[in-house]
């Protein structure tokens, strides 16, 4: 692996990320906003006392530089410089010394204390926004490398954060699949209807697909299903890296396109969502009536508290291989 080390100003960063320079969905990172707004003025705090904050790690094997670590660094700072942040309440006083200019030119040296509780950018002092826009940021930007390479790296700059089990998934998947799934988690129906936000933070997403593929390699490649554990959704990712399956993509994309038009709202459980994904590909892939069956996944929503059948199959947990089977029996009979 090759890299520079390299030290940019903030008015040089803000500018490369408004010519988009700079890619907020490099495949291996999480979503951005996994920060509380303490958090986020916690950073520009920093900024302000001249703390240390922790180095940008970026992957410009390409023009357009990857974040591989310090993304939410990265996005705060451009929300704040776009006064788009609020600094939360009760933030500490800033205490500087500064230089004064009085009316006859003299200089005077003095203690000045200033109030950056709830503020924006640009309703700080002077001061304040000379100290923002002149601070200096380490960078290393890994400019020759392996895919495996940028993820080894990856997993070993997170091994002390606590990455859930579903986002470090993606650093099984290949470079290729990551960008097929990401393309699936990012067609309307998806981002606006079936996941909330608070699921995509989690990259609850990015499992469902997963899981809809591994239930649809099931059926189309005869890939054996185990369980939905972790050991197990891994082996499915690796064998799929080596077998993706263009037709299926595109199917399935057609299927939660087509589910778009016919529903409006819905909010379904999660352990769900794979499963309506799955049977929806099916009826695109067998040429069955799409309305007929988006009526039905409405039906399942509104009733799905009283429906004792459907209940009975996930007592036991959602992950066994016996519940995984029955949900799929249940599925395949909508379509």
């Amino acid at each position: 692996m090759e890299y520079n080390s390299k030290t940019y100003g903030t008015q040089k960063i803000k500018n490369d990320i408004d010519k988009n320079l700079y890619s907020f969905n490099h495949y291996l990172q999480r979503e951005e906003n996994q920060w509380n707004r303490k958090a986020k003025s916690l950073l520009i705090d920093s900024m302000l006392r001249g703390y240390i904050i922790l180095p940008f790690v970026i992957d410009k094997r390409d023009k357009i530089g990857g974040i591989i670590e310090g993304k939410q660094r990265l996005s705060t700072l451009r929300d704040f410089l776009d006064n788009k942040l609020r600094m939360t309440n009760n933030m500490e006083p800033l205490v500087l010394d500064v230089v004064t200019v009085d009316e006859d030119g003299n200089t005077k040296d003095e203690t000045k204390e200033f109030d950056i509780s709830g503020k924006k950018f640009r309703q700080f002092d002077k001061e304040l926004i000379d100290i923002i826009t002149s601070y200096q940021f380490k960078f290393y930007e890994i400019t020759d490398a392996t895919d495996k390479e940028i993820v080894d790296n990856f997993i070993r700059l997170n091994a002390g954060k606590p990455l859930t089990n579903k986002q470090l998934r993606k650093t099984v998947a290949s470079k290729e699949v990551s960008s097929e799934i990401a393309s699936i988690c990012n067609l309307p129906f998806m981002k606006d209807k079936l996941i909330t936000k608070g699921q995509k933070k989690s990259a609850a997403d990015i499992d469902a697909v997963i899981k809809t593929l591994l239930l649809i390699s099931n059926k189309e490649n005869g890939y054996e299903i185990k369980t939905f554990n972790v050991p197990d959704i891994q082996a499915f990712q690796i064998w799929y890296n080596d077998n993706q399956n263009e037709h299926v993509i595109s199917q399935l994309t057609d299927a939660i396109n087509e589910l778009d038009k016919n529903i409006e709202t819905i909010s379904i459980k999660t352990t769900s969502i794979p499963f309506m994904l799955y049977a929806a590909y099916r009826t695109i892939e067998e040429d069955k009536d799409m309305t007929e069956f988006a009526d039905k996944v409405k039906d399942f929503v509104t009733n799905y508290n009283n429906n004792t059948d459907y209940s009975a199959l996930i007592k036991n947990g959602t992950s066994s291989n016996a519940s995984i089977q029955a949900r799929l029996d249940y599925w395949n009979e909508l379509v």
